[in-house]
């Protein structure tokens, strides 16, 4: 882009300054229409040179406008993906630790299950046995 802004002035610089040498160099063959076209063509070219440039700011100005919107975007982001991250994390541990806490509620019921069934087989073998035993009698 600096390059062919360059490379426009440069051209618009020749154009003008050969037109210009050739306007002040003294010829006895020259004109007035002529010399009036040539500082026409001078000032079509000028404009256009205007243009150009003017073209080449508004696209600048639109592009740093479009960086700071992106840049405030990119901040926006940044701190809600951070924020989800922290709630992810968080509700990760909180699943961690219900699930230890419902592994050990399942180990104690097991447990507990398996000690009132032998206390009830004790029981009813005991039962059984007296039965048996007061029936021999």
């Amino acid at each position: 882009m600096r390059v062919a802004r360059t490379i426009g002035i440069l051209i618009v610089f020749v154009i003008v300054a050969s037109v210009l040498f050739s306007i002040l160099t003294p010829t006895p063959n020259r004109d007035v229409q002529r010399r009036i076209d040539e500082l026409a063509a001078v000032q079509n070219s000028l404009r256009e040179l205007d243009k150009y440039v003017s073209g080449q700011r508004s696209t600048l100005n639109q592009l740093s406008t479009d960086i700071e919107r992106l840049e405030q975007e990119r901040t926006t982001l940044s701190t809600a993906t951070e924020l989800n991250r922290k709630q992810v994390e968080a509700l990760l541990e909180f699943q961690a630790s219900e699930q230890k806490k419902q592994q050990w509620l399942s180990i104690t019921f097991s447990f507990a299950l398996g000690v009132i069934s032998s206390m009830a087989a004790s029981l009813l073998l005991r039962w059984f046995s007296r039965r048996t035993n007061s029936e021999s009698f």
